[in-house]
């Protein structure tokens, strides 16, 4: 499965979209998740940042792949920063920028 978290993108063709905190580590918990994306903010104020310390406490990692899609750079930095550090190294850490349109100063 891929799982796809978050409240502004829709998912990609083919991922599986979540919205919610407790269903998103209801989800990981099958491990039956290869592929996880992510933002940093979500509907419940949880963050990507507690996505990733509930993974480090229970244990629980997608497959293969993890990556952030986030725009914020701060958030971004620190969830790549303890990913790096501490996931297991069969894991791979990615970054997804994603262009906004609307901003007319790109």
């Amino acid at each position: 499965m891929r799982l796809w978290f978050d409240i502004k993108r829709p998912a990609p063709k083919g991922w599986t979209l979540v919205q919610d905190y407790q269903e998103c580590c209801s989800l990981l918990a099958t491990k039956e998740v290869t592929y996880f994306s992510f933002d940093d903010k979500f509907k419940d104020g949880k963050t990507g940042y507690d996505i990733i310390l509930w993974m480090l406490d229970n244990q629980i990692f997608p497959q293969q792949l993890i990556q952030l899609h986030t725009q914020n750079p701060v958030s971004r930095c620190n969830m790549h920063q303890i990913l790096c550090q501490q996931a297991p190294q069969d894991i791979t850490i990615a970054i997804k920028f994603q262009h906004n349109n609307n901003n007319k100063s790109e």
